[in-house]
């Protein structure tokens, strides 16, 4: 396994650790399709997505796209990916399997809004997923991820 994703900026925030600023994670859940509202028990909204790691194989798959799937992809970096699951503006749903979340967010490196599948064995989750795979999100889905952008905004 390789770390290729840095922690949000809330995760180094734990008990005993001075915290020089306070982050705000603004998840939401869309639900089109959902089958749920939770994950484990725990509200998509406040899922904890603190870290993502790619394995070599779902790195070399992401960046591997246009040679897998033809020229309408793009290749994908796994920090662009981690980067867009990490979003604090991001939305959560349900994947279709048990251990899984898709995350629509925005990557700056790639300056673009990604579909990112996430994965998890521990159950509740405990921050640390697994990166499954990526994409471009598309159109629909671009529109749902700016359209809840500064709505849920805190003075």
């Amino acid at each position: 396994m390789t770390r290729l994703a840095t922690q949000s900026p809330a995760a180094g925030n734990g008990p005993g650790r001075a915290s020089r600023r306070t982050a705000f994670c603004l998840t939401r859940y869309y639900n089109a399709g959902a089958a749920s509202e939770e994950f484990d028990g725990i509200p998509l909204s406040e899922l904890p997505i603190d870290e993502v790691i790619w394995s070599e194989e779902r790195a070399k798959h992401i960046r591997t796209r246009v040679g897998l799937k033809g020229p309408a992809e793009i290749n994908i970096e796994p920090l662009w990916a981690s980067e867009a699951a990490l979003d604090p503006n991001r939305l959560v749903r349900r994947g279709s399997g048990r251990e899984s979340v898709e995350v629509p967010g925005y990557s700056p490196s790639a300056r673009r809004v990604l579909l990112v599948w996430i994965y998890t064995t521990e159950h509740p989750p405990s921050g640390v997923w697994q990166g499954g795979s990526a994409i471009v999100a598309g159109r629909r889905l671009r529109a749902a991820y700016w359209e809840g952008q500064g709505d849920d905004q805190e003075d």
